[in-house]
């Protein structure tokens, strides 16, 4: 009895979600009500408070799942592989799988809590490298890559005709590695020196 309850709340907390996804393509998180969520998924108001006592709370489940899907793609890989485009490429075929629940958690009604937890997410795999000791200009540049990463994510799932996820992920993957390289090599700019007055 008790797997055919779990089997029940799974599918109507499933059915909860994909009505909220629904709405918030038409409208942002904080405009929704409960009753909109329960008419258009044609449950009573009851069984979502079995489950949740607001909106957001179950916006919170949904993005916290998918943080949690990515956090799972970085932590798989170790060592020198995080490098590699394994990791980029293993984010995007799962935001590509997901697409439109991506594209909807990157938009304007999704608040962009997403792409701000994404960027400090890669922000932290790549910081937490073994062996590397990023510098504070690392620290900056890896920083100014992972913001970019959001943005990107959504023109490309917004493009019909797009290139696979690998291909996008070892372009990238090398834009970052020679450009990082580059960049971190840079030294501080040297004191200017004062004209001594006569």
């Amino acid at each position: 009895m008790p797997q055919k309850e779990n089997r029940r709340t799974a599918m109507t907390k499933k059915l909860l979600q994909n009505s909220l996804i629904d709405i918030l393509e038409k409208k942002p998180i904080h405009e929704i009500t409960i009753k909109e969520i329960c008419q258009n998924a044609d449950v009573n108001r009851s069984t979502f408070y079995r489950h949740y006592n607001t909106p957001r709370e179950l916006f919170d489940e949904i993005y916290n799942a998918v943080y949690n899907d990515i956090l799972a793609i970085v932590s798989k890989i170790e060592g020198p592989a995080l490098s590699s485009p394994d990791v980029l490429a293993g984010i995007l075929s799962y935001c590509e799988k997901n697409r439109r629940l991506v594209l909807v958690l990157l938009s304007k009604n999704g608040e962009l809590n997403i792409g701000q937890s994404f960027s400090d997410l890669v922000t932290q795999a790549v910081l937490h490298t073994p062996h590397n000791y990023p510098s504070e200009l690392h620290m900056y540049i890896v920083q100014f890559m992972a913001a970019g990463m959001a943005n990107f994510i959504w023109t490309w799932l917004n493009t019909e005709d797009r290139l696979s996820a690998h291909t996008v992920a070892r372009g990238m993957m090398m834009l970052i590695n020679h450009g990082m390289n580059r960049a971190t090599r840079l030294t501080p700019d040297p004191e200017r020196q004062v004209p001594s007055s006569h």
